[in-house]
């Protein structure tokens, strides 16, 4: 909580000193993406993955999230970083994965797709994300088979379509979207 407290005191004095005027959302938004870096690349083993998740990463992540796809195509930069961030903090972490599906990260992930569907940048680690969350994992404890149903309602076959359409020559993006559709349908096959 000090250490949060910190930070915060920080971010004001940053804030604060900036020569431009801009607002605290903007300021976010224009520097943010560094801490988010940071915390990402802070999140190297499953220990460090733990200590992330448990001081409260994951909800803050999720609200950015939620912020940034209310601005729109502003933000491509800071939604990638985030996705990518939260790519590490979750890969292989059963607790921290839970916790992003609790704080309402499958809808924001789906909005991030569909907003950010004809930047390649964005739109893979979006997808790389959505991969990991809904990928088979004995050690989850929560029901995906409800997450992946929860997909498919927010319109993810949709999203998943037209982003294959903006993106026709990166094969990667087609190769994770099948995976993911895969998925998807793995639960009704």
């Amino acid at each position: 909580n000090n250490t949060e407290k910190e930070g915060n005191k920080y971010t004001e004095r940053m804030y604060q000193s900036s020569n431009e005027k801009l607002t605290k959302q903007q300021y976010v938004i224009t520097y943010g993406y560094k801490f988010v870096v940071c915390l990402g690349l802070l999140a190297e083993n499953a220990s460090a993955q733990n200590l992330i998740g448990d001081r409260g990463s994951i909800p803050k992540l999720s609200k950015l999230l939620n912020t940034l796809k209310a601005k729109g195509d502003d933000t491509p930069k800071t939604v990638r970083w985030c996705c990518l961030s939260l790519i590490n903090i979750i890969h292989e972490n059963p607790p921290n994965k839970r916790e992003f599906v609790i704080q309402s990260g499958v809808t924001h992930l789906t909005d991030i797709l569909k907003i950010h569907a004809s930047c390649e940048e964005v739109f893979h680690s979006a997808l790389a994300l959505l991969l990991i969350i809904i990928s088979v994992d004995p050690h989850t404890k929560m029901n995906l088979a409800n997450v992946r149903q929860n997909c498919l309602s927010y319109g993810i076959f949709d999203i998943l379509n037209e982003g294959k359409k903006k993106h026709v020559n990166n094969a990667e993006i087609h190769k994770m979207t099948k995976l993911v559709l895969d998925l998807l349908i793995s639960d009704w096959s």
